[in-house]
């Protein structure tokens, strides 16, 4: 079978936008297109959700497809990154990193394309038709083993950018019904974070389990996107930035004059353990903690708990393919006897120092204290004390209600707290975007 570059629009995101870039950008450029891939391009337009997913999964599964490009917001990109995963986790599909990405950022926030330094359809597409790869991390949340045999075999969820609960996931909640107001645009997720903080701080008690990175402290004083694979990918906007190029293409052709680097702008492919792309997970350090390195444990009530991968606006040493999670809790101020001025003050201080510390001043996270934490790991779990359903996760930008519950299983039955009781591995550098 003759495979085909898969186009995926979500004609209702950006209120409609997708639609006209579509038509006005991506459309004109098909021949140049097909040309660049090397092969057909087919067009199909989502109805509902799930169909992205769908889509890309199965044709990814049946080795399809040479790539797709995405026109939506971050929620029609997760459900095309979910699924891909999903046929690599169960075994299905050709070896990771062989179906390029291209995100057109035609959604409210597209958190994913500023990563990538994507800042418009064009210059998506002027990506895709130069072949720019970069290489990306995923996070990857599964049910702890302890915990598993609760919920329905197989769960997964697949992360690009972040996952936060706390304000985070009252931000999502918030923001949900002001989706379709289209003169909020992407404010509604700033107003939605005063309104939470100021008015309902989230106070949510969990433990936090951590497996730093070996290359924590590297990472922590700037290095960057290349700190772990040693100069074999493209860098992502923030890297090149601070490394004063204007574009990843200069990076890359600057890279491509030194010995050892790949010339053809794909990124390096990492040690894997088998060939199934359900077993890539990527070098030794992605299990750290089940070889025996050390844990390092936080408890107590936090009003943030962020996990970020490649949001550089949420966690100022994220980068797309460092190998690493970041993580950031920030401690829920106490109720103090003079009430609501004392708790008001205290919440302030602690959003301004959580804000310094996230400048990346080496000084301002170690004056931070237990109060505000910021870590590169390469797994954690976190372990909610409190109802998922009434204090969602926020995973991409959409709401997440912990894992579904195994057929049988009562209610009573689930440990409390379990169904939102994530552990979060790291699959370095396991797809490829156009960037």
């Amino acid at each position: 079978m003759r495979k085909y570059y898969l186009v995926i629009s979500n004609p209702h995101a950006g209120h409609g936008r997708a639609k006209r870039v579509l038509d006005e950008v991506v459309l004109p450029q098909v021949a140049r297109i097909s040309e660049a891939v090397g092969t057909a391009v087919k067009v199909r337009m989502t109805q509902g959700a799930g169909d992205a997913e769908a889509w890309a999964g199965g044709a990814w599964a049946r080795d399809e497809i040479s790539g797709v490009m995405v026109l939506g917001g971050d929620g029609t990109v997760r459900e095309v990154i979910h699924g891909i995963m999903t046929g690599c986790d169960a075994g299905r599909g050709p070896p990771r990193g062989r179906c390029p990405i291209s995100v057109v950022p035609v959604g409210t926030d597209n958190a994913l394309c500023k990563a990538l330094g994507i800042s418009s359809a064009a210059a998506a597409v002027a990506a895709l038709l130069s072949g720019r790869h970069v290489a990306v991390d995923v996070m990857r949340m599964r049910p702890p083993s302890d915990v598993a045999r609760f919920f329905e075999a197989n769960q997964q969820v697949y992360s690009t950018c972040g996952i936060g609960w706390g304000v985070p996931g009252a931000i999502a909640v918030t923001a949900e019904p002001l989706r379709g107001n289209w003169c909020l645009g992407c404010c509604r997720y700033g107003l939605c974070g005063c309104r939470s903080l100021l008015l309902n701080t989230p106070s949510l008690r969990c433990a936090v389990r951590l497996a730093p990175s070996k290359l924590e402290a590297e990472l922590l004083e700037g290095a960057g996107c290349t700190a772990s694979t040693r100069g074999g990918g493209v860098p992502c906007a923030v890297c090149v930035e601070q490394e004063g190029f204007h574009t990843a293409t200069q990076w890359l052709d600057e890279a491509c004059r030194a010995p050892n680097t790949l010339g053809s702008g794909l990124p390096a492919e990492r040690p894997v353990q088998e060939d199934t792309c359900g077993a890539n997970q990527g070098p030794s350090d992605a299990a750290v903690a089940d070889e025996g390195e050390e844990w390092v444990e936080y408890e107590g009530k936090f009003m943030v708990v962020g996990i970020v991968c490649a949001d550089s606006e949420s966690g100022v040493h994220a980068h797309l393919s460092d190998g690493t999670i970041d993580v950031q809790l920030v401690r829920a101020p106490t109720a103090c006897c003079c009430g609501i001025l004392d708790t008001a003050c205290s919440i302030g201080c602690r959003v301004i120092r959580a804000a310094l510390c996230c400048t990346g001043s080496a000084s301002l996270r170690k004056s931070g204290g237990d109060e505000y934490v910021y870590r590169k790991v390469t797994r954690l779990q976190v372990r909610p004390d409190e109802c998922v359903e009434k204090h969602p996760f926020n995973v991409d930008g959409e709401i997440w209600r912990g894992w579904r519950r195994r057929p049988g299983i009562p209610e009573h039955a689930v440990p409390h707290g379990a169904r939102g009781a994530l552990d979060v591995t790291v699959l370095p550098s396991f797809l490829t975007f156009i960037s």
